[in-house]
């Protein structure tokens, strides 16, 4: 359970928080961090909470963390001194959509992208299925046809 009662609500009525740790940011300036939740805002969150982990934990909702909560999710995130940890809170597919749009848009602003670089990975275990809002029923979560089990 958080302290943070936002999360906490958020939680209880069926979201999640998603969490992404990104180092050395604790250079940048306000206007950065205000830049990166007016980016989740328009890609459809409500809103970005974040902490830097510095000699002293700053951001948004540093205060709103008890000292426990805080170090755990630093150490729940292996966040090194000066990284951020980002927040995105909300229904399941919503927060991980937002959450994979920041990933993107922080590797952009902070040049993390190296032009030509091919890094493979193979993905096991990929949900079959997921639930399609639009269409309000279950479809196929990927091209079945290139699973690679099921």
């Amino acid at each position: 359970a958080s302290s943070f009662r936002l999360f906490r609500d958020i939680v209880a009525a069926g979201g999640v928080v998603r969490a992404l740790c990104v180092p050395a940011m604790e250079a940048q300036p306000r206007s950065f961090f205000d830049g990166l939740e007016a980016f989740v805002k328009e890609a459809g969150g409500k809103g970005l909470a974040y902490l830097i982990n510095g000699a002293q934990a700053t951001g948004p909702i540093a205060t709103a963390l008890d000292q426990s909560v805080r170090s755990r999710i630093i150490e729940q995130c292996a966040a090194a001194p000066g990284s951020a940890i980002f927040f995105i809170a909300g229904p399941p597919a919503e927060a991980a959509s937002i959450a994979g749009r920041l990933r993107l848009h922080l590797a952009d602003r902070l040049d993390l992208r190296r032009e030509g670089c091919y890094e493979f990975c193979w993905v096991v275990d990929f949900p079959m299925y997921e639930w399609d809002e639009e269409r309000a029923c279950v479809a196929f979560a990927h091209n079945p046809f290139s699973m690679p089990q099921g």
